[in-house]
Parts: structure tokens; C-alpha cells; sequence
């Protein structure tokens, strides 16, 4: 067995091998160098251009602004049963499926995002099938054939998962609870995929309702990636997204969020034999705000599995049973980390909450005794980000949520250079503001056998 202290050394190791990759890739990268091409066609669809040499593959990337906090209120998170009805349906020169399989047989990927701000649709295709893949993504605009039907199809789909979920699995339960409490009274309190009482009410008015924001080209940004001819490709676009008609005149706008002052927590008991388990929910600062970047090396430090200090302290330092898992959301308004510890042992999952909390209230000391693995985990972060500017998929979500969030697609302003930025004294008042545990938000599980 591996003693705590031969673990951190392997840790270091891990660093010093990530910042010397780091350091070739800032030889060999070069934002500036990239080609990317950005123009808004007269209805407001916003296009960006950005050609990769030696990719023999191309992502249609179609983004938009709007997403389940538009959904309304009554119906929060139509926008999931939409997303299955827009890929599955009927267009004018496609049949119900036809569309989806095409691209499939083809060898590529068809797949879809819903999020509270935002949500995209994408295409992988080879070169030479670039442009019947953007006529299709064109009649998804402008022609979408939704029928009761294929509206029931999915909506009953999506109402029996959602059943099985409240059912079957208790993590989705308690992952809603901590969003409820975390974000009381905002957009982001309810759930993403909606709730299966409400959404039994839904009609197929509602939905074509929905379609009229996901038509609009105002609320749309489209990203090409791939290897593909520039100019070939800016003749397709004008020839099947032009006449896309602007649904209406669209400013969009977010407003800061205040988090719970009071600490909220829960405990219960789970069903026999079930694992034991604690969400802990941890209130983070808006996208757009400039504490994030700071929140976001918070979460490496924490949890990256490169650096590993809970893991470490959890299980090397106590041999702790547990497994762990965490996300940080990227939503415009408000954010949270959460993060999830379960075992069988009771007693392990009840000495991991007292272990992070204690860690987490003695974060501002901690920092200052390790100021000098910042640089270190600024070269993590650099590296992970410039590694989504190599991929098809990942470039154009980097690139269309640049241009959604800060109004560009300046990556080395809006991200690099933020990183660059971190700072001590910084990453101290984001562990006094947002790392305390009156703002925090618990829910503990555990089989009282």
C-alpha cells in the first residue's frame, strides 16, 4: 500500500509533467493564428467560421441563446422534450428519423444540449457530406413538421424516465433539493428536466410554442469546425439560412443573483440496504463575474484528480470507503459546485462531511501555505482549455459560448488571460466569500440499519 507521502510526490510529478507539456504547447499554439471568421446574416443568425487543417471530419454547431429558464413556468423544461422532437422530425426534404440516420449511416454523430442558459445541437459529418448536413440543420429553422404523434412519442418518453428517476433513483431527488435551496426564487432553482405532473398537462400547442424560440435565428449562433473550403461554405449558408425569417427583435438580459445568507440541511433515512450518501451544494459567482475564474481554480485545487487534496485527505490521510464526484455549472446568473461523497459505512460518509467541512473553513489559511502550487494549477487550467480548442466539439461550444457570455470570441481576453491573472489575495477572498458554510447546502442520506 502506498504511503500518503509517496502519493504527493507522484502528484508533484504529475505537475511538473503537465507544465512542461503546457510550455511546448504555448510554442506550437498561437490563438491569433487560428482563422476564425465571424459575420451576422441581415435576420441575426450569428456564423462563425472556424477551419482546422487535417481534420477530414466538420461540426455543424448550431447554438442558442435560450434555453429552460425561457421555458414557462408552468412547464420548466419543455425544452428536453423539444430537443428529441427537432432531431427526430420531419423537415421539407426529410422524412421522420431520416435526418438523424442519414448522418449516422454516414458514420457520424448527431447529439444535443439543453442547459438553463443556452443549448446546442450538433452535427459530425465527413467533408464531403458538409453541405446536405447544413441543409438539414437549415429545415430544422425553417420546417419542422411536428405532429401529435411524434410530440407524444417523445413526451411520454421523456414523463416515464422522469418517473423512474423519482422512483428508482434517490441521488436525482437529492440533486434537486440542493438546486431548490441553493437557488430559492431564481431561474435556476427548477429542474432541467422538468417535472412529470406538470409536463402531463402538455400539449402540442406548447411545443410548437417552443419552436418559435428555437426558429428564431436572433437567439442562434452557427459554428462550422472542421476542414472544409471557407468560401464554398459562406455561398451554402447564405443559400439555406438567408431567407430564415427573424422571429422578432431579441435583447437578452441577466441580472446578478444573491445566494442564501442561512445554511440549509436535511437529513434522512434511505431504504434498507441503500448506499449512504451527502450532497453538499457550494454557492459560485456568475460566469460574467470576475471572481469565477478564481471559484473555478478552487475547484482544481479541491477536486481535480491531479492535485487531489480532498481525495487525499479523505481516503490516503483516513482510509476513508467513499466515492466522490463533483461539477461546477456555467450558468450566465448564478452557479454552484456540487459535490456528492457515498459508501456503504455510514461512519465513513458521516467522518468525509466533518473532514471537507473542516478543510473548506480552513481554506483562506491553506492558500496562503500553499501559494506556490498557484502557478503549478494556472498551467493545468491553460493547458485543459487550449485542449478544447483541438477538438471539433469542444472548439465550437468554446467559441460559441465566448461569443454568447462576453459579447466576442477573443478566448485569449475573455479566458487565457484571466487565468493568467489568478491571484493569492484573490483566491483568499473567494474562499471567505463563497466557501463558508452559512451559504452552504446539505443533504444527508444514510440506512439506519
Amino acid at each position: 500500500m502506498f504511503k500518503f507521502k509517496k502519493i504527493v510526490n507522484l502528484n508533484v510529478l504529475r505537475l511538473l509533467i503537465f507544465s512542461t507539456l503546457l510550455l511546448l504547447s504555448f510554442e506550437q499554439f498561437n490563438f491569433a493564428r487560428i482563422q476564425v471568421q465571424t459575420y451576422k446574416l441581415k435576420n441575426g443568425l450569428n456564423v462563425i467560421l472556424s477551419p482546422i487543417e487535417g481534420i477530414k471530419s466538420v461540426s455543424v454547431f448550431t447554438y442558442y441563446k435560450t434555453g429552460v429558464r425561457d421555458d414557462p413556468v408552468e412547464f420548466k423544461g419543455v425544452s428536453t422534450i423539444f430537443k428529441n422532437i427537432r432531431l427526430n422530425s420531419a423537415t421539407k426534404n426529410f422524412n421522420y428519423l431520416e435526418g438523424v440516420l442519414y448522418v449516422k449511416n454516414k458514420g457520424g454523430i448527431v447529439a444535443t444540449k439543453i442547459a438553463y442558459d443556452y443549448s446546442y445541437f450538433y452535427q459530425i459529418i465527413a467533408e464531403e457530406d458538409l453541405n446536405i448536413a447544413l441543409m438539414l440543420e437549415s429545415e430544422r429553422f425553417k420546417s419542422l413538421k411536428i405532429n401529435n404523434r411524434g410530440f407524444l412519442i417523445q413526451k411520454n418518453r421523456h414523463i416515464q424516465k422522469l418517473e423512474r428517476l423519482a422512483k428508482y433513483n434517490g441521488y436525482y431527488e437529492a440533486y434537486l433539493w440542493i438546486n431548490a435551496k441553493l437557488f430559492a426564487n431564481s431561474i435556476y432553482q427548477y429542474s432541467l428536466m422538468g417535472t412529470s405532473l406538470k409536463l402531463k398537462n402538455l400539449k402540442l400547442s406548447d411545443i410548437k410554442s417552443v419552436y418559435k424560440r428555437y426558429s428564431n435565428p436572433q437567439l442562434a449562433t452557427l459554428v462550422i469546425s472542421g476542414e472544409f473550403d471557407t468560401v464554398e461554405v459562406k455561398k451554402t449558408i447564405n443559400k439555406y439560412f438567408s431567407d430564415i425569417r427573424a422571429v422578432r427583435d431579441v435583447k437578452l438580459k441577466y441580472s446578478s443573483f444573491n445566494f442564501i445568507n442561512d445554511s440549509v440541511s436535511k437529513s434522512l433515512v434511505a431504504a434498507k440496504n441503500a448506499e449512504n450518501f451527502i450532497i453538499i451544494g457550494i454557492p459560485a459567482p456568475s460566469v460574467l463575474n470576475y471572481n469565477f475564474i478564481h471559484f473555478l481554480f478552487m475547484k482544481y485545487f479541491l477536486f481535480d484528480e491531479r492535485i487531489g487534496n480532498i481525495e487525499n485527505l479523505l481516503k490516503n490521510k483516513n482510509n476513508l470507503d467513499i466515492t466522490m464526484d463533483y461539477k461546477l455549472t456555467d450558468n450566465i446568473e448564478a452557479n454552484s459546485l456540487i459535490l456528492g461523497i457515498s459508501s456503504n459505512k455510514k461512519i465513513d460518509v458521516i467522518r468525509a462531511r466533518y473532514l471537507i467541512l473542516k478543510y473548506i473553513n480552513n481554506l483562506p489559511i491553506t492558500m496562503l501555505k500553499k501559494k506556490k502550487d498557484i502557478q503549478r494549477i494556472k498551467r493545468l487550467m491553460e493547458i485543459d482549455y487550449l485542449k478544447n480548442l483541438s477538438g471539433l466539439l469542444s472548439r465550437s461550444e468554446v467559441l460559441a459560448k465566448s461569443e454568447h457570455f462576453f459579447g466576442d470570441i477573443d478566448v485569449n481576453k475573455n479566458i487565457l488571460r484571466k487565468i493568467k491573472n489568478i491571484n493569492l489575495l484573490s483566491l483568499v477572498n473567494v474562499c471567505k466569500r463563497y466557501f463558508v458554510k452559512n451559504k452552504m447546502v446539505m443533504l444527508f442520506e444514510y440506512n439506519d440499519d
